[in-house]
């Protein structure tokens, strides 16, 4: 066999292109390198705050859950706690032993002693049918003659007071008459300033007297008679006055 003989431009030229793909090949990887890196950093950047993010979210909300396990626990331990008398102690009788023992005395004491006020300030209401006189019933003026309401003469009669009355009934006050004048006289009976006015139609004043002449300084006994009409409506309470009058003879 015989030897081939060698080209050496060939030779040069394979070098050449062995070496130039070793460089392509070189600056691919050093590319690929590169584009790995970079891609690895922003995916990082990325994913790190979202991570973060889910994770602190993640712990509040384990915190939340915790915080009200926590309360619920201390609700039912004070409900499963013995009351003094040995039973379960309910949120009921909590309140309750919460409130002062002595705010429901405390408010009947207010209450009743409000009524009490109440009732001291307010006048005596008169029963319904009863005739109430007011201001004593009224004035007793004289003329020519002077009234006692006592057979010694010692006490002039100034007023009378009738009385509480009922519908139909009388009252009699008896009082004694002396003439003062300077002649024998005879006496009169008035009413006058009646209050209310209506009352003179359903209450009327009477006496005994009967027309005698009394002499100087005589004194006699007179009954004066008030008698209720049994028809008297809208009249709680009357007033009036009463003359009695002496004329000479």
């Amino acid at each position: 066999m015989g030897d081939f003989p060698i080209n050496p431009r060939g030779l040069g030229k394979l070098f050449a292109i062995n070496s130039f793909a070793i460089i392509i090949v070189r600056k691919f990887m050093m590319w690929s390198i590169i584009a790995l890196l970079f891609f690895s950093s922003l995916s990082f950047a990325i994913t790190t705050p979202w991570s973060q993010g889910q994770q602190r979210g993640t712990e509040t909300q384990a915190f939340v859950i915790d915080a009200e396990s926590l309360e619920l626990n201390e609700e039912l331990q004070d409900l499963d706690e013995p009351a003094e008398n040995g039973e379960p102690q309910t949120p009921t009788e909590t309140m309750e032993s919460m409130i002062p023992q002595n705010s429901t005395e405390n408010t009947e004491n207010k209450e009743l002693q409000n009524s009490t006020e109440t009732a001291q300030n307010e006048e005596p209401q008169t029963p319904t049918g009863i005739v109430t006189p007011a201001f004593d019933s009224g004035k007793v003026k004289t003329v020519g003659v002077v009234i006692y309401s006592d057979s010694s003469i010692n006490n002039p009669l100034s007023s009378i007071d009738w009385g509480n009355l009922e519908p139909g009934a009388n009252k009699n006050i008896e009082c004694y008459v002396q003439n003062i004048g300077t002649t024998s006289s005879t006496l009169t009976l008035e009413t006058d300033n009646w209050i209310p006015p209506e009352a003179a139609t359903y209450i009327t004043l009477t006496w005994d007297y009967d027309e005698e002449a009394l002499n100087i300084n005589e004194v006699i006994p007179v009954t004066l008679t008030l008698t209720i009409s049994e028809n008297i409506q809208g009249i709680t309470s009357f007033f009036f006055d009463i003359t009695i009058i002496g004329s000479g003879i």
